[in-house]
């Protein structure tokens, strides 16, 4: 190659838009994020549950005894302790797959094992009143409830423990979110490019057909858009956390 010859290079862009993740419940659009790993697919799930609880802490926050309506209370609990489940999932991975988490660094790595073990420990995923209300009354009525008095199961329906329930996982999910482990996909318009974020805040374009990367972009990580929705639920847990005194 001549040295007059212009060398080739790889394009850089910027895209400063507001990330977006896909949401099953309405329409998609391209620019819309999806999961690329499997700790990237447990993350969404918790996703998933943080809209459920979001919509249900709305309904709450707008009465003036929040903790009266049962009802609402105790269907929280479905989403409450998948979410509690996925923080965990997301923990187990990072703990029994280390190898595919190099980036990690030892110190990120002594907090998750320091972490886990207080958290098993403050949420009863195994037993207690969080698994008890989501099997017996919540995700599915059990009939063998009303073999006896259903207010036993009914009376540990209580907005305060799953409020501080909420808030531990979301500490949780909040450290969890800040470690670089995840990996994205969204659409590049392009059926021989594939789009992967595997670096926070880096998009890759990758020619599949010529095996060569065709373009990157500085872009914000769909983190940002899951952090905003755990935004939006704090304010909503504090309205209803105002109303209890």
């Amino acid at each position: 190659m001549g040295e007059d010859q212009e060398r080739p290079g790889i394009p850089i862009y910027i895209d400063d838009s507001e990330p977006e993740i896909d949401d099953p419940a309405h329409s998609s659009e391209k620019s819309y994020w999806f999961p690329a790993n499997n700790i990237s697919i447990k993350l969404a799930t918790c996703l998933e549950s943080i809209r459920d609880i979001q919509r249900l802490l709305a309904i709450l926050a707008k009465q003036d005894d929040p903790s009266s309506d049962k009802r609402v209370v105790k269907i929280m609990a479905t989403p409450l302790y998948s979410l509690a489940s996925g923080v965990r999932d997301i923990f187990n991975d990072l703990q029994g797959n280390a190898k595919e988490y190099g980036q990690l660094k030892d110190g990120q790595r002594r907090q998750i094992n320091s972490r886990l073990p207080k958290y098993l420990e403050a949420i009863p995923l195994q037993d207690g009143a969080l698994r008890t209300i989501r099997d017996k009354i919540s995700s599915h009525v059990d009939r063998d409830v009303f073999t006896g008095d259903p207010r036993k199961v009914w009376g540990l329906v209580e907005l305060d423990l799953q409020l501080e329930w909420l808030r531990i996982t979301v500490d949780e999910l909040m450290f969890l979110l800040s470690l670089d482990a995840y990996a994205w996909t969204r659409e590049s318009g392009h059926p021989e490019i594939f789009r992967l974020m595997s670096v926070d805040g880096v998009q890759v374009d990758l020619n599949l057909e010529k095996k060569a990367i065709v373009g990157v972009t500085m872009v914000r990580s769909p983190k940002y858009y899951i952090a905003k929705k755990v935004e939006e639920v704090a304010t909503l847990y504090a309205k209803v956390k105002s109303k209890r005194g």
